[in-house]
């Protein structure tokens, strides 16, 4: 396959000399991306002599094979929306790439913390120290909800979500504040779900990852 200035592809084959004592292999899928690929396991496995190494797929129209055949498509279709994508965000595209993005990879090692130290460290330079000190604070409140919420110390991005956000909203509202300090009004609580939108328009801005969120919900 040909698409814009990129050639893409993908294959399956057996990897033989993995195979078992009863004379199954394993099936692994290789994407190809402008010369330079990359293997992944499809965990599945079949005798050799019932595989087609020509057309890449199972030989034969026994119901088993059928329903192999039909998780190989699948497998491949997964892989193409992928790369489809990819090409979306035009972007430089890898093997790896298509893979990390098939798999799931290409999100996990993004998670809240993470997104807050990079945007504050982006905007560090760039907001008044009095609006970056809000910044802050708003992320000793996330810390602290994900803490007391979910009893871990982050979150993936991926797993955000609209109940995310109110909950984290009950949480402000009902926060106990520490010594020295006011409970938050309705306005300041707003301005702390505000923040967080910005934050996050400032991910899918530079980090490209996708929210399930509603970000209508600061103007509701």
């Amino acid at each position: 396959m040909k698409t814009a200035n990129n050639t893409f592809g993908v294959i399956f084959y057996l990897r033989k000399y993995k195979a078992t004592n009863d004379g199954k292999a394993p099936i692994y899928a290789r994407i190809t991306v402008n010369g330079s690929r990359i293997d992944l396991s499809v965990k599945r496995s079949i005798e050799q002599d019932n595989w087609n190494a020509n057309k890449g797929m199972a030989r034969g129209s026994r119901e088993e094979i059928v329903k192999l055949n039909k998780y190989l498509e699948q497998y491949r279709s997964g892989i193409v929306e992928s790369y489809q994508e990819l090409l979306l965000q035009k972007k430089l595209i890898t093997a790896e790439l298509v893979k990390d993005k098939f798999t799931g990879e290409d999100q996990a090692e993004f998670t809240l913390c993470k997104l807050m130290e990079y945007h504050n460290s982006d905007q560090g330079q760039i907001l008044e120290p009095g609006t970056i000190k809000n910044y802050y604070t708003k992320q000793k409140y996330i810390k602290e909800f994900i803490k007391e919420r979910f009893k871990t110390s982050d979150k993936y991005l991926s797993e955000l979500s609209y109940k995310f956000i109110t909950d984290f909203e009950y949480f402000l509202r009902n926060r106990t504040p520490e010594k020295g300090q006011k409970a938050l009004n309705n306005n300041g609580l707003m301005k702390h779900i505000e923040r967080f939108f910005k934050m996050v328009n400032l991910a899918v801005r530079d980090i490209e990852f996708s929210l399930i969120c509603d970000l209508n919900y600061i103007s509701e």
